[in-house]
């Protein structure tokens, strides 16, 4: 006997949309246009020019070609041994790039192709390029990877001149890549400033792991050489194991020189040359390494640097750093000097160029030296001081690390507001190469971000362990100061009032609105609501409508905060329709954008939901708009995708969200977290675990460089991760991961709070399938006791719990006790959702269950039927959910002996899933062995053995838990007994999943005994 198992929390909505159409080429054209190219420089140049000429395939590669399944756009130079394309891959919507081999020997050239990216995929971190695929089209083998742009290391050290401790700072970020592959049990090779690119914020990632390897590999002469995967190597993989010379001989590091065997030790020497040669202007070696040269005269490199280089460059591999995490620990020590000793060397450093500006340049320039002064009025010594006491003194385990990256961020946002304030008063003032008017709109924007600054910086100087835990992220969401630069942009916003007095008002009331929005970000939301309510009553005083449509917009972003949907919907439509007639492209986007999550995600009214969020992407696609908020309505778009179950295309908007994220603001932004998160967690419902827990490990890599690795956020990316493998039945790992977690959020946030509750209740769910019921019933009841004691509604939540607690109830044998928890389940819900709410059909469907088991089956079909009319008219006929509910109700009609009502709800079921999910999905398999056990019951032998062979399939290839490899095990060898010829396999069949339910615990010990019978009657 088999059903669809429903969660019990609410079940995501399932279903398929069919891609949209691409843009016209107009759009397609000026897309492009917009986008930053590679350039030459791009850290993808073969280690040695091998003279050889482009292949016929790559000299015919025009744009517009096709190449496999991606459409060929310009091309973007050579590298590693190949040259490299922007392409559109049309699946998914995104741009990538494809390194496309040359080369005359291409077989050979291939396995090292494949091998690069074998190693690059088992990567996944923010420092390291990501791979996509490896493939052969059209004659040519080629690399599918995320397309970047910036310049490498060395361009940018020779255009900029950065100094030593800017050098430290971008080389520190590719020690992590390195450290990252090191840990993978891969080498590099061949590191150098060439094969790292440095995006516009200053982000480095190591690339062009041609010459990468498997750590622990070995060539024994005379043997077979056999990589991780077991494929063997070819004569050109050999090429770059021992004995090979491969890398740039710069460089390499005395053992490959020597063909001795590399290891992580190679790469940090390799790195120490890089960073050797950044910092002092020279390579450490002349010739060959031996003799390292004496620092170049007048250097301001400290010596505590020097000595540590020397280090990693020693001619033994065993006198080098331990790791390149000891050598990256000891970089940040030299970086890092105490934080009096750096502020004052900055002053003087800021003090010194200004005296040489005002005798380089003259008295023209001394106007536009106040943005120091500015700014410093915001961030300054003394204020640092007391938020590093303010943040220090909450005695969290993460404070250290937490002010640490606050200083940093702070620090930096302070010189980059500064360099965009002096950049825009010399553009006028002194160069007189904009006019006084662009000039006013380049100091209104940066008034407005200072503003920003001063309100994130207040609010944390009085900030409890709550703020403090959002205190990174406040500062990581502060305005980008080079926005105030983007003329084009800045033009597109509506012109201030002439009138000055009526202008100054005007400033004066969207800084306020800057500080609505400071609030919102750090969790403040009644105050935000209440800041938001006085600047519109403010605004509309005053004569200025673009004002008006503003407040309106943050009034309604606030409501939705706490849950005023209405008002909120009400405020967000009004601020659309002013915005539209007004032409205010910013707040038209942002208004439809926020209705999409209000009335989908909050209201469930999917089909409005659907058609604000056309809307939203029509204005994303159109004009300028900024990066985040062209993200923002991908993001809201594919989720209102996601719980209308068309997860395919749910899944190509969200990518394309996080394409835009990546490609202006990198992938370090915390809002790329969010939006990894989100696509991990659509792929692991789309059963895609491989690919979920690439796209959660990549958010946690993230959180973890923005927070430090003691924030609630890493524990509760952690807690995403092990949610996936509990779904492939990894449960030691899955359990150790939700401990983790817990380990985290239990001390930072105290042991009541809704995370903890979050994390237990996941503890609990991988303690119920390892069959200790007992320990997960403990598990859930404790996070719903945090739950009902919380100052805050967590009513939704408690409903899910309750549902949680019946399944393990159940588990126990407790029937009525389970069937007493779901109804609670389903009481809550409908009082805070509505009786006709999709997730009230959750409970009602699991009861329908469990009267079927008590043989209740009246009202077994009267629970499931209400379930079914609840889904259909809330999700539509076709969704997956609509069919897991006409699987149950086929279960009851079969056991009730209705075979005709039950073949139509099985028949029905199955075409849906198949349409929704996919033919090969998990989720079709159960439909497949109820189905299948109704044919048998019929005699209708062909058609039941087609039905199970199928289920066995699937669920095979799927690797599904044990227990419903059993299931569909002894359906199937139920099935074959009847033919004499299949009797011999049927016990085979059933052996086996006598073994495959023994392997899932003492739980499944009445299906064992079933199955002990069965053979039994069979024995003779």
């Amino acid at each position: 006997m088999t059903s669809d198992p429903e969660r019990p929390a609410p079940d995501g909505n399932r279903v398929d949309l069919r891609p949209r159409p691409p843009p016209d080429q107009r759009r397609r054209a000026k897309a492009r246009a917009h986008r930053a190219l590679f350039g030459t420089s791009l850290a993808l140049a073969p280690s040695e020019p091998d003279g050889s000429s482009p292949t016929e395939a790559e000299r015919e590669l025009q744009p517009g070609d096709a190449l496999g399944r991606y459409v060929v756009g310009e091309r973007l130079g050579h590298g590693g041994m190949g040259t490299v394309f922007e392409a559109l891959d049309p699946a998914l919507g995104r741009t990538v790039a494809i390194k496309v081999l040359r080369g005359a020997n291409i077989e050979e050239h291939a396995a090292r192709l494949r091998r690069e990216a074998r190693a690059l995929a088992k990567l996944s971190h923010p420092h390291v390029v990501h791979v996509y695929e490896v493939a052969q089209a059209e004659g040519s083998w080629f690399i599918a990877m995320e397309r970047l742009s910036g310049r490498t290391l060395r361009t940018w050290q020779e255009e900029e001149g950065p100094d030593w401790r800017r050098c430290i700072e971008a080389y520190l970020q590719a020690a992590a890549g390195l450290e990252a592959a090191h840990a993978a049990g891969l080498v590099h090779r061949d590191f150098k400033p060439d094969n790292c690119i440095i995006d516009a914020r200053g982000w480095v990632r190591v690339l062009d792991f041609g010459l990468v390897h498997e750590a622990k590999a070995a060539v024994s002469e005379g043997h077979e050489v056999t990589t991780a995967d077991g494929e063997p190597d070819s004569p050109a993989d050999l090429k770059t194991r021992t004995g090979a010379l491969l890398g740039t001989v710069a460089y390499m590091s005395p053992e490959q020189r020597g063909r001795r065997p590399a290891d992580a030790r190679s790469d940090q020497f390799s790195f120490c040359v890089s960073l050797y040669e950044a910092c002092y202007g020279q390579r450490p070696f002349a010739t060959e390494p031996e003799e390292i040269r004496s620092p170049p005269r007048g250097t301001t490199v400290p010596v505590a640097l020097h000595r540590l280089l020397l280090r990693g460059l020693a001619t033994d591999p065993s006198a080098r750093w331990p790791s390149m995490g000891a050598l990256t620990a000891a970089l940040k020590r030299v970086v890092a000097p105490p934080r009096r000793g750096r502020w004052l060397a900055a002053a003087a450093v800021v003090g010194g160029l200004g005296v040489w500006l005002a005798l380089g340049r003259g008295e023209d320039e001394t106007r536009c030296r106040g943005g120091h002064d500015d700014i410093a009025q915001v961030w300054n010594e003394d204020r640092a001081r007391r938020l590093e006491q303010r943040i220090t003194d909450t005695g969290l385990s993460y404070a250290p690390q937490t002010w640490s990256r606050v200083r940093r961020h702070l620090d930096t946002y302070a010189q980059q507001w500064a360099q965009q304030h002096r950049a825009a008063c010399e553009a006028t003032s002194v160069r007189h190469e904009q006019s006084p008017a662009v000039m006013d709109l380049r100091m209104s924007c940066l008034r407005r971000h200072r503003a920003a600054m001063n309100e994130t910086v207040g609010l944390l100087l009085e900030a409890d362990a709550a703020g403090v835990k959002q205190a990174t992220t406040l500062t990581s969401k502060l305005p980008d100061p080079s926005t105030c630069a983007d003329i084009e942009r800045l033009r597109a916003d509506l012109p201030a009032p002439h009138d000055p007095a009526l202008a100054r008002r005007v400033e004066a009331l969207r800084e306020r609105l800057v500080r609505v929005g400071v609030l919102d970000h750090a969790g403040a939301y009644d105050e935000a609501v209440a800041e938001a309510e006085a600047v519109l009553r403010d605004a509309r005083s005053v004569d200025y409508a673009p004002l008006r449509a503003e407040a309106l917009l943050q009034r309604g972003r606030q409501y939705q905060r706490v849950a005023r949907y209405d008002d909120a919907t009400r405020d967000l439509e009004r601020a659309y329709t002013e915005a539209t007639t007004l032409g205010h492209e910013r707040v038209e986007l942002q208004a439809v954008t926020t209705l999409v999550f209000v009335v989908g995600v909050q209201q469930n009214r999917l089909d409005s939901a659907e058609q604000w969020g056309k809307t939203a992407l029509a204005l994303a696609d159109g004009g300028r708009v900024e990066a985040f908020a062209r993200a923002n309505a991908w993001l809201a778009m594919g989720i209102v995708l996601e719980r209308r179950g068309r997860l395919e295309s749910s899944l190509e908007h969200q990518r394309r969200a996080l394409e835009i994220l990546t490609d202006s603001l990198g992938i370090e932004h915390p809002f790329a977290a969010i939006v990894m998160d989100s696509i991990g967690t659509l792929l692991a419902a789309q059963g895609r675990y491989d690919e979920a827990l690439d796209f959660h490990r990549r958010a946690l890599a993230v959180l973890e460089g923005i927070h430090g690795p003691k924030h609630p956020e890493v524990g509760v990316s952690l807690s995403n991760i092990g949610l996936v493998l509990k779904d492939q039945r990894k449960l030691p790992e899955a359990l150790e991961h939700h401990r983790q977690a817990l380990a985290i959020l239990e001390p930072s946030l105290g042991a009541d709070h809704p995370f903890v509750a979050n994390t237990l209740t996941s503890i609990g769910t991988v303690l119920h399938h390892q069959g200790d019921h007992r320990a997960a019933l403990e598990h859930h009841r404790r996070a719903l006791a945090i739950y009902e004691q919380s100052p805050q509604d967590h009513a939704l939540t408690i409903a899910i719990v309750l549902g949680t607690v019946a399944v393990t109830l159940d588990n126990l044998g407790e029937l009525e006790r389970a069937m007493d928890s779901h109804r609670r389940s389903a009481e809550v819900l409908e009082q805070i959702l509505g009786p006709e709410h999709p997730h009230v059909a959750v409970p009602l469907h699991n009861i329908g269950g469990l009267l079927r088991r008590a043989q209740r089956y009246d009202e077994a079909r009267d629970s499931y039927r209400r379930a079914l009319e609840i889904r259909e008219r809330a999700l539509g006929p076709e969704h997956p959910s609509v069919a897991t509910t006409l699987s149950g109700l086929a279960n009851v009609e079969r056991d009730h002996g209705r075979i005709a009502e039950a073949t139509a709800h099985y028949r029905r079921a199955l075409a849906i899933k198949e349409r929704a999910l996919g033919p090969h999905h998990p989720r079709v398999a159960f439909t497949l062995v109820g189905l299948a056990l109704l044919e048998l019951e019929e005699g209708q032998l062909e058609s039941a053995q087609a039905h199970a062979a199928r289920a066995v399939e699937i669920r095979e290839d799927a690797a599904v838990a044990s227990d419903l490899l059993a299931e569909t095990h002894f359906t199937l060898a139920r099935i074959q007994w009847e033919d004499p010829a299949g009797r011999p396999r049927a016990r085979a069949l059933a052996q086996q999943a006598h073994d495959e339910y023994a392997a899932e615990g003492p739980e499944h010990a009445e299906d064992r005994a079933e199955i002990a019978r069965w053979l039994a009657e069979r024995a003779g």
